[in-house]
């Protein structure tokens, strides 16, 4: 498994890593067998820490952006164009 992780992810690991690494999988999935035998029934999820707190607003548009205010802030720009450095590949 730690191979095929390392494959995907393109890097190249010594055998050291893989066995640490391997160790440190089988420690998680220990740790999730664990948390799946807690029963969470009667918990109410919680989306927020401090849902007291929390409260919302609705999204309403001040002004409509022209293109004017959108490029008049570009550091550099030509007619109503941004302009920027050529990509190099």
């Amino acid at each position: 498994m730690i191979e095929k992780i390392a494959q995907l992810a393109s890097i190249k690991l010594k055998e050291k890593e893989k066995i640490k690494l391997e160790k440190d999988f089988n420690d998680i999935r220990k740790f999730i067998e664990v948390l799946k035998e807690i029963d969470v029934q009667s918990i109410t999820p919680t989306i927020h820490p401090f849902m007291k707190n929390l409260s919302t607003r609705n999204d309403t548009i001040k002004e409509e952006p022209s293109s004017y205010n959108i490029i008049k802030n570009a550091p550099e720009r030509e007619e109503n164009y941004f302009k920027a450095e050529k990509i190099k590949t």
